[in-house]
């Protein structure tokens, strides 16, 4: 399992739907900065801030593209369990499987 944790000094922020789109509401008119961030992203934070300028009832957009960096964790090997559920069904294979795994309760 892998999580995240990103903290922002600021009470608008909005996470990417799967679309890829986030939306922001209630904002005042006013001028703002965006900023993007991804686990795997290319380059500085810092970098990414575009100010955006809002209007009274008009909606602001702002588009990033952002270059990734290429997946870095080597994927996980199936556990017993896993290679026990891919090859083998029934309630006795369950059953030696399971006392093979747990011979101290038999």
């Amino acid at each position: 399992m892998l999580a995240y944790i990103y903290v922002v000094t600021t009470p608008y922020f909005a996470k990417t739907a799967a679309d890829g789109k986030a939306r922001l509401d209630g904002l005042t008119p006013g001028t703002y900065e965006a900023r993007v961030w991804q686990p795997r992203m290319r380059g500085d934070i810092e970098k990414t801030a575009k100010p955006v300028t809002l209007a009274a009832g008009e909606p602001g957009q702002v588009a990033f593209v952002v270059s990734l960096k290429a997946e870095w964790r080597a994927p996980r090997a199936p556990d017993s369990y896993t290679r026990f559920l891919q090859g083998s069904t029934g309630k006795l294979a369950f059953r030696k499987w399971w006392l093979k795994k747990r011979p101290f309760d038999q």
